[in-house]
């Protein structure tokens, strides 16, 4: 993807992608009752969030370097 001649990483769209079907993971597991993966699910999606945050910022320092 490019935005404004910037390339985004790859690493940074598959992490937020992950991030997406996370919730979409978490959304069906309550859908269906499972609160126990739910849980689960939700933590690792908060471990993600936080990473692809910290990737972003990464992102966004070494652009404003250039």
């Amino acid at each position: 993807m490019n935005l404004g001649g910037f390339k985004v990483p790859e690493q940074l769209l598959a992490l937020e992608a992950n991030v997406q079907q996370m919730s979409i993971e978490k959304e069906a597991a309550i859908g269906t009752g499972d609160f126990e993966e739910a849980s689960r699910i939700h933590q690792e999606q908060a471990e993600a969030e936080k990473k692809l945050e910290s990737m972003k910022r990464r992102f966004a320092n070494s652009r404003a370097k250039k």
